[in-house]
């Protein structure tokens, strides 16, 4: 097991608070009882701040069987990310070929789309359900006691090809998550759609994905934020952050903040093109650029641990954490369109624990 001493921790409400010392537990093996596990204490920093649990990426992309897109349980793993929501990488046709993980805990949002991106780049036209094809997708959610096999909503890609497929997307997408009583994760960069006729059609509990992106359909509107978006938030909307390569715009961002529309949810969107790669790199990354940027600590762990864990029906892990020091070096901090916030340093990783072992340890930094 790990013992855990010095730093700062979050308490129940997620405010920063003194750490009181924390021990992880182990995962126990025939071969070694609880009574011969030896404790492995950890000095940390004052400065270091840690997130019990370890992280959760509401939104990336994991490697399957047949796509060319989605990422490696590991490299996750040493980031300190521990459960993650795959958003629409596989469709109804073909989801059980998703990927799958071993100790990443992984839920799914499936892709209205038949095959979802495994043939990313090209996206195929959406041109509606048959009722077999309704049959189909119902099947998916069928056994909701096997949360980990059926998926946590469905996912629509809006700004593909025309404004006409977008709006036969966006009530498709709605009229199934209303039929199957699951939420609808709505990608909303490049819209031909306005942010307002997209939201109007959402209920509490979806998501608009991609919210900061500063591309066609942004949430911007005559340089504030809608009001018909604010409303949408104030009743329930939930705001995912799903950085990527093309989808955070900082202008849109801080006017968010302005606004009150903090995120709900801070994901990476990480395909292979975008890990450990600019602007994205890994999760503790794109937290440094927000909190840079006015994000508080707690909505940090709100963003990367709570609502995360509520929305994709995870239990907490009691043999995870991971702890982030911060490191002195002038950032550049860059969104889609090459604007640039500069900051004093970066949040990374000091240490990650996984089933009550160190699996990253650089203290020395």
């Amino acid at each position: 097991m790990v013992f855990l001493q010095g730093g700062q921790t979050f308490d129940h409400y997620g405010h920063l608070v003194p750490n009181p010392g924390r021990t992880l537990m182990s995962v126990q093996t025939p071969e070694k009882s609880e009574e011969e596990t030896d404790t492995q204490v950890v000095h940390l920093s004052e400065t270091a701040v840690i997130f019990e649990g370890g992280f959760i990426d509401f939104h990336l992309h994991l490697r399957g069987q047949c796509d060319t897109i989605g990422i490696e349980e590991l490299g996750l793993l040493k980031s300190g990310v521990v459960a993650v929501g795959d958003a629409g990488t596989y469709g109804w046709n073909n989801w059980a070929q998703r990927g799958r993980t071993q100790v990443v805990q992984s839920r799914g949002w499936v892709s209205l789309l038949k095959d979802g991106l495994t043939h990313h780049p090209e996206v195929p036209t959406f041109t509606g359900f048959t009722v077999l094809e309704e049959e189909k997708l119902a099947e998916l959610f069928a056994d909701r006691q096997q949360a980990e096999n059926h998926p946590v909503g469905l996912k629509i890609r809006l700004g593909q090809h025309s404004e006409q497929e977008d709006r036969l997307l966006l009530i498709t997408g709605v009229a199934q998550a209303r039929r199957l009583q699951v939420p609808l994760m709505v990608h909303l960069t490049g819209s031909f759609l306005s942010a307002e006729e997209v939201v109007e059609r959402l209920a509490a509990g979806d998501v608009l994905t991609h919210a900061y992106q500063g591309r066609r359909g942004n949430i911007l509107s005559q340089g504030g934020i809608s009001p018909t978006v604010a409303a949408a938030v104030k009743n329930g909307l939930i705001l995912d952050v799903g950085h990527g390569k093309n989808h955070f715009s900082w202008r849109v961002f801080q006017a968010a903040l302005q606004a009150g529309l903090v995120p709900t949810t801070v994901s990476t969107d990480h395909t292979q093109n975008t890990w450990e790669s600019a602007p994205v790199f890994n999760l503790s990354y794109v937290m440094s650029k927000l909190w840079a940027a006015g994000l508080t600590w707690e909505d940090l762990y709100w963003g990367v641990v709570r609502n995360p864990s509520r929305l994709l029906q995870l239990h907490p892990r009691e043999d995870a954490a991971v702890v982030l020091d911060f490191h002195k070096e002038t950032q550049k901090f860059t969104d889609a369109q090459g604007e640039t916030l500069i900051a004093p340093g970066v949040w990374f990783p000091v240490l990650v624990v996984v089933n009550g072992r160190v699996i990253v340890q650089k203290m020395e930094k």
